[in-house]
């Protein structure tokens, strides 16, 4: 009687770290389509994208050891996503593709166009 129980707890345990996990990236991707939104100008080098904020800052995205970090003008930072395995930019005619593979073994895609 105990044993169905104990499935059923860890079949949720389960569904909702990979529900937390699918949240925080696709929130990571709401995020870098803000600063597209907001950024003068955007590219990408060596898989770091970079944001020419209307400040006339800087900002960047790149991988930092397993995180996907934000900074500004090289200064601090601020984590997007933890538990990374790679972060890759490819730049489009149109926009960037971003690559994220967690340290699960997931990946994720997603292509965000640059509006003008």
């Amino acid at each position: 009687m105990c044993l169905p129980l104990l499935v059923a707890f860890f079949s949720y345990f389960v569904q909702t770290q990979e529900s937390t996990n699918e949240l925080a990236i696709q929130q990571f991707f709401i995020f870098v389509r803000n600063d597209v939104l907001l950024a003068q100008g955007i590219y990408e080098q060596n898989d770091v994208l970079y944001f020419q904020l209307i400040t006339g800052e800087t900002a960047t995205l790149e991988q930092y050891r397993n995180q996907i970090r934000r900074r500004v003008d090289q200064k601090g930072h601020e984590v997007y996503l933890r538990d990374i395995d790679s972060f890759s930019v490819e730049a489009l005619t149109y926009g960037v593709n971003i690559i994220i593979m967690t340290s699960d073994g997931e990946r994720y895609e997603k292509s965000i166009a640059f509006y003008e």
